[in-house]
């Protein structure tokens, strides 16, 4: 088991941003991202117009965070002030920019060389698709309508 942790050149760790899961590991160069679920969760129990919750989502899944951020700051002038609201996009605001980071996939980002994939072994990115895919056959998802 010792001989093939060796080989591993880039562990990419993806988890809802808790220190330990960083810490989990020292072996091989390591990148933390959020996956995506915990994200998207956050934004949906936060922010209290799910329309806008929605926007958010959107615009960090296409990468732009800092307008995201830049929304979630204009959120907490347009609810009328009402604490609860405020002091929960504050908080959702926070936990991004604590991990702004990890809102970036590890193959979108500059600094992250991945070595080709050894022969016999697919894309990992295809192989993670395919499960979510086969997630969200078995666990099917409704919107709740409002």
């Amino acid at each position: 088991m010792k001989r093939k942790r060796l080989r591993i050149k880039v562990r990419v760790l993806n988890g809802d941003g808790a220190k330990w899961i960083s810490e989990c590991t020292n072996t091989a160069e390591k990148h933390c991202q959020l996956d995506r679920f915990h994200i998207f969760k956050a934004i949906l129990w936060q922010v209290y117009d799910k329309k806008e919750a929605k926007k958010i989502a959107r615009l960090i899944k296409s990468g732009n965070v800092q307008k995201a951020l830049a929304r979630i700051e204009e959120l907490k002038y347009e609810c009328g002030g009402e604490c609860d609201k405020v002091e929960k996009l504050q908080n959702l605001e926070e936990c991004l920019k604590s991990n702004l980071d990890g809102l970036i996939l590890y193959h979108e980002r500059d600094n992250l060389e991945l070595p080709e994939p050894p022969e016999g072994i697919k894309n990992c990115k295809l192989l993670l698709d395919t499960n979510i895919r086969l997630l969200i056959k078995i666990f099917p998802y409704k919107e709740e309508q409002e």
